[in-house]
Order: C-alpha cells, then sequence, then structure tokens
C-alpha cells in the first residue's frame, strides 16, 4: 500500500448494531485516498467478525488488530502505532462521518498546511436520524485559529475535548509513551489524548462545518454511570491545568473560569451517580473522596458563580457540608 493522506482510527467494542454504517459512512468518502485501521478491544459479540469480513473484503483499505480489552486510550495507541497516513483521523465506532468530510479535510489541509483542523458535528439518534440539537460553535467562523486561543476555549468547555472532532498530522502523536497508568480511564480520555497534540501543533485551522455524525443512544458513555468516573475526571483536570500552566494562562480569572467548570463536572458526576441507584456505602464513600480531592476544596468560594441553577447550586452547598446523610435524603 502507498502512504495514504489519512489514516482512520476506529476502536471498536461490542458495536455489532453500528458498525456496519460507521464503516460504510467511510467508504462512501467522495475522496479515496486514506486507510482504515480497526482495533477490535476485546469484543464479545459480532463485532471482531465484522471488522474480519471488511478487511476480506477491502485489504487494501481496512486492517484490523484484535486485542485484550484495555479501554478506548489503549486502542487508539494501539491504532496510532500502526498508522503510516499523513494526517490521523479517529471514529467512534458507532458514529458516522459526513458525506464529503474527508474531501473537505483535504482541501483545508492542502489550502493551509495546518497541524491541526478542527470541526463541529452534528448528532444523529440510533437509528442514523438527525436529532435537530444544535451543538455550539467552538469559535464565530472558520479560519485559522491561535493556540492560545485553542487553549483558553479547552479551560471553558468541553467542546474542543474530543479528538473526533480534529484531524491532526500524524507526528504530533508520541506514539512511544507509556500510558499504560490510564488505560483505566473511561471519562476524560479523549482530552487526555488531546492535549499533548494541542501543545505541540503549531498551527490550527477551525472548520465551523459539521463533519462527523455523532450518535446518541442509552448506551453511549454520556447515558451511563462508571464507577470510579470522579477519579477520571480529576486525574484528566489536574493534567489539563498543567497544560494551562504550561501555556502561561494560569490567571487568577483563568483559574477562577477552570474551577467553576470542574465544579459543574463534579455537581454532573453526583447526579449521574444518584441516578445509578447504587448502595448508599457506596454513595457515601464516593462523596468523601471526592471531598478530599484539592480541586473540589478550592472550587468552593466559586459556588455562586459557577454557572449551575439555583436548585442545584443547593445540592452541592450540602454536599459540602460534609453530612451525607442530608445528600442522600
Amino acid at each position: 500500500m502507498e502512504t495514504p493522506f489519512f489514516s482512520i482510527i476506529i476502536p471498536v467494542y461490542q458495536v455489532e448494531r453500528y458498525l456496519p454504517a460507521c464503516l460504510e459512512s467511510v467508504l462512501a468518502q467522495d475522496f479515496d485516498d486514506y486507510e482504515i485501521i480497526l482495533v477490535d478491544d476485546g469484543s464479545k459479540d459480532a463485532s471482531g467478525k465484522i471488522c474480519d469480513d471488511y478487511c476480506g473484503r477491502y485489504p487494501e483499505t481496512v486492517r484490523v488488530v484484535h486485542k485484550a480489552n484495555e479501554g478506548q486510550l489503549s486502542a487508539r495507541l494501539a491504532g496510532l502505532r500502526l498508522a503510516v497516513g499523513r494526517y490521523i483521523c479517529f471514529l467512534d465506532s458507532d458514529d458516522c462521518l459526513a458525506e464529503g468530510m474527508l474531501g473537505r479535510l483535504y482541501e483545508t489541509i492542502q489550502g493551509t498546511h495546518s497541524d491541526v483542523v478542527l470541526f463541529r458535528w452534528r448528532c444523529i439518534d440510533e437509528n442514523g436520524v438527525p436529532t435537530g440539537e444544535t451543538i455550539p460553535a467552538a469559535f464565530p467562523q472558520s479560519g485559522p485559529v491561535e493556540k492560545k486561543a485553542i487553549f483558553e476555549r479547552v479551560l471553558s468547555t468541553n467542546l474542543l475535548n474530543t479528538l473526533w472532532s480534529k484531524c491532526c498530522r500524524r507526528e504530533l502523536f508520541d506514539v512511544d509513551s507509556d500510558q499504560c497508568g490510564n488505560y483505566s480511564i473511561r471519562n476524560g480520555e479523549d482530552l487526555l489524548q488531546s492535549l499533548p497534540v494541542l501543545y505541540l501543533a503549531e498551527s490550527f485551522y477551525y472548520l465551523s462545518e459539521e463533519l462527523y455524525l455523532y450518535r446518541l443512544h442509552n448506551a453511549s458513555i454520556t447515558h451511563t454511570y462508571r464507577k470510579g468516573r470522579h477519579r477520571s475526571i480529576n486525574v484528566v483536570s489536574e493534567v489539563q491545568y498543567d497544560y494551562i500552566v504550561k501555556m502561561g494562562l494560569d490567571t487568577p480569572q483563568n483559574r477562577a473560569v477552570f474551577l467553576q467548570s470542574y465544579l459543574v463536572c463534579v455537581w454532573r458526576d453526583i447526579e449521574a451517580m444518584y441516578r445509578d441507584r447504587g448502595t448508599k456505602p457506596d454513595r457515601n464513600a464516593v462523596l468523601d473522596e471526592l471531598r478530599s480531592f484539592e480541586f473540589v476544596k478550592q472550587a468552593r468560594c466559586y459556588l455562586s458563580s459557577c454557572g449551575l441553577p439555583a436548585q442545584e447550586r443547593l445540592g452541592i452547598a450540602v454536599f459540602y457540608q460534609n453530612d451525607n446523610r442530608k445528600m442522600n435524603a
């Protein structure tokens, strides 16, 4: 195979229902200078067989890796180690590429020579029908973006967190780094992998176009609570702020913005935990551990300005009273 322009890395786990549509959305693109790397992360359903079937049908385009289940971060890293394309695109196996996405990215890269191209997405339902949900734009319009502006947005919003909303020059990824200590992270791993790439990149271009189709369904990680998620969020937030410091953005104002956003994440995690209806001892253990986190302690003084509705601010004020009986009530 000649060196392709794009390597499209698709981590695969338990998605037999959605994987064919995902792959067909790539194969239907009007730009065909790409390779597809499927990383089967220990699927127990028919996903692994579907991967092999497509590899057999498109041997010049599709490559497959079967590995033990270690999570999406590990699967993406395995794909990166095989990738040979000039630019890397990521695609979650239950999502799809929008029509003409690769051609649009190619045109943009050829015209701007950017290290990273960022773009918008739109939501689809389980059947692939657009939901009509409007995702805010990270920037007012398409065009070049300064690195400082990128990190200022990372500080205050999650609109730039996902890897699949970025097309990045392959050399920006450190494929030899030892990231096994973070394989257990199941929330925020996209940002964890994005931050080093954004920091190393020198040129950025933002496309205010919906080039990716994000599928909303009940099995999505955003719709389920995972035990230990509060730890993942805390680890990723610490790394996130380290990069804010590296960028020279550690001002009192920016710290306030960060801690306000962090406090909102903490409360959303608490809400998800209670929706999960776990046992009271498990909930109490999470609440106690949350209160021990340094960022949680620092964020307390920003409770009145954190952007939560009044009723939710009251809830987190109760959380800060260290009385789990009141929280459970």
